[in-house]
């Protein structure tokens, strides 16, 4: 058991040459020689296999990590990694020490040089198109993809990056805490007044691009689904009070977009203002 233990030991500056060179060399295979003579034929046959395999078992715990969306960085950060984090995309922010990163472009357009200048163990991307995956393989550059969009994948995507730094464990807790934070905020909504919101926020992000809103918590079907009906609920109420001539108001919203504001915050309650009065001018002028 001495000896054993005495092998161990012995054994261990191999270990930390290893985990300090993920990547087996012959310079590293050399600083190895001086601790190979006193080795039994098992322990140096198992620091053989480690030498094969380390990059693999290194790779299982990555050191440096680089973030490319604001959630995803988030993310990493209550997952205490914050300090494997080595670039976020330009949108990050918070935790406020992301600032000090050096930034590799954005969550729909990561910028691989600049990714790739940074030497990362792993890469935590959002749905990314098949290039950008095609070429990080190429760079043979560690990878991950997390959904985004729902809550649902919001949760997932802890779950995914905690497995992929190796911190599996984490991700339970933390997951747990969101939904039990949900649920008691759900409880108190239930008792709460529903104000009537108009989402004017939600239909800017999307006036952008549905990557975008989706990227930034726009559950998109939502949206467009409430938006076509309130739509035709409000053209054929105007139709039915008005007549065939509360059609030509149909044209208010894009002059208000074009003259006023594409802002939906300034944009809606000032279609409803100049398309009533538009309406009335026309309805006059017809008679």
């Amino acid at each position: 058991m001495l000896r054993r233990s005495a092998e161990n030991r012995l054994l261990r500056p191999i270990i930390n040459l290893l985990e300090a060179n993920p990547r087996p060399s012959c310079s590293l295979v050399r600083a190895m020689v001086p601790h190979l003579p006193v080795l039994s034929r098992r322990n140096f046959t198992s620091g053989l296999i480690y030498l094969i395999f380390g990059r693999s078992l290194v790779a299982q715990r990555p050191r440096r990590i680089v973030s490319t969306a604001p959630s995803i960085t988030e993310a990493l950060f209550a997952l205490d990694l914050g300090s494997q984090v080595v670039g976020v995309s330009q949108y990050c922010d918070f935790p406020p020490e992301v600032a000090q990163l050096p930034k590799v472009g954005t969550d729909i357009k990561p910028n691989l040089e600049a990714i790739a200048r940074l030497a990362p163990d792993l890469v935590v991307l959002q749905t990314a198109p098949p290039d950008l995956t095609d070429r990080l393989r190429a760079s043979h550059i560690e990878f991950v993809e997390v959904p985004h969009g729902t809550l649902n994948d919001v949760l997932a995507g802890i779950q995914i990056i905690a497995k992929s730094a190796g911190v599996s464990d984490r991700s339970v807790a933390l997951v747990n805490g969101i939904k039990s934070s949900l649920q008691n905020i759900r409880k108190k909504a239930r008792t709460a007044p529903s104000p009537h919101v108009i989402q004017a926020r939600s239909w800017n992000l999307l006036a952008v691009g549905e990557l975008w809103a989706a990227s930034r918590g726009v559950h998109i079907p939502t949206v467009m689904r409430t938006g076509y009906i309130a739509g035709s609920i409000l053209i054929a109420a105007t139709i039915a009070l008005t007549g065939p001539i509360g059609f030509v108001g149909l044209v208010v919203p894009h002059l208000v977009r074009t003259k006023v504001s594409a802002d939906y915050r300034i944009l809606l309650p000032s279609a409803f203002f100049f398309g009533g009065h538009y309406s009335q001018f026309a309805t006059h002028l017809a008679a």
